[in-house]
């Protein structure tokens, strides 16, 4: 995803916290990334990008790097679905949508 900070100055703090939280940990879009994938290739047409946060969040806490130092925010996950939707388009429709903050960053 391009860095979006600066088409919306004026946006919402969760907006900005979860910009910063993306850039600080790839590792969760990799995972929710990889996830969702894997559930498209399995042959799933819909799917929750909360359930899919979950398996990410057991997956860093339970992994052998050891002991996780941050959370990932419930309110992330609709970022990441619109996230997933402009990195894979053919796959836009995976996750269902509601509108969302999460829409200021999706272009």
């Amino acid at each position: 995803m391009d860095r979006q900070g600066d088409l919306f100055p004026d946006r919402p703090k969760l907006v900005e916290e979860f910009e910063r939280f993306d850039a600080e940990h790839p590792d969760v879009w990799a995972h929710f990334e990889r996830v969702a994938l894997d559930l498209i290739r399995r042959g799933r047409k819909h799917y929750s990008s909360d359930a899919i946060c979950h398996v990410v969040r057991w997956h860093i806490e339970t992994s052998s790097q050891g002991v996780c130092d941050f959370k990932v925010n419930d309110h992330f996950t609709a970022f990441y679905s619109r996230k997933f939707g402009q990195a894979h388009p053919e796959h836009a429709g995976f996750f269902e949508r509601r509108r969302s903050v999460a829409d200021e960053v999706a272009t």
